[in-house]
């Protein structure tokens, strides 16, 4: 599970297109609205990687993709291990801790979460989340970010098992999910 705010677009980027097509796991993007639009589409992409897919209600995430919530919407993990949807609006909660407490609830102790650059403090309070559940906690270094904020947030509030370049991040994933069972990132 990947979370990031403003900046982050670029080092998702980065992250996906360093992954093996065949990554033995789900990667599910949870980014600010800032990312979803115009800059989204031009900065996220990238030429090797997790096949990348619109997130749908009721999808069930599988290995070697990677998911996306719609423009205008939040994505997270429901009981049942399914993709869900809501709006997002200015009041919603923040996009990257709906996903990554959803995800600590859902998977436990394997779930790997992921904050990047961004503005404010939304994945700390899910990293903390993805803490109490015995799951793996890896932050953008705030020098390598765009918006060093929401890293900051992270490290200050959660003491992540990882604070890592952004170039570091792909190679660490492999290593983890190689090492254990099958995660979702």
């Amino acid at each position: 599970m990947i979370g990031g705010g403003k900046g982050s677009a670029r080092a998702a980027s980065t992250i996906l297109g360093s992954l093996p097509i065949d990554f033995p796991a789900p990667v599910i993007l949870a980014l600010s609205r800032e990312e979803l639009g115009q800059e989204f589409s031009r900065t996220l992409k990238y030429a090797k990687g997790p096949r990348m897919t619109i997130a749908r209600e009721g999808l069930l995430p599988a290995a070697s993709t990677s998911y996306v919530a719609p423009v205008h919407k939040c994505i997270r993990i429901e009981a049942d291990g399914t993709l869900g949807l809501s709006e997002l609006t200015r009041d919603a909660a923040d996009p990257a801790d709906l996903a990554l407490e959803s995800a600590a609830a859902i998977y436990g102790k394997k779930v790997i979460g992921v904050v990047l650059s961004g503005e404010g403090h939304d994945g700390t309070r899910g990293l903390n989340q993805i803490a109490a559940r015995g799951g793996v906690r890896i932050v953008q270094s705030p020098s390598d970010s765009r918006r060093p904020q929401m890293p900051s947030s992270a490290v200050l509030g959660d003491h992540p098992n990882y604070v890592v370049m952004v170039d570091e991040i792909a190679p660490l994933l492999v290593r983890i999910v190689q090492a254990s069972t099958p995660r979702s990132c």
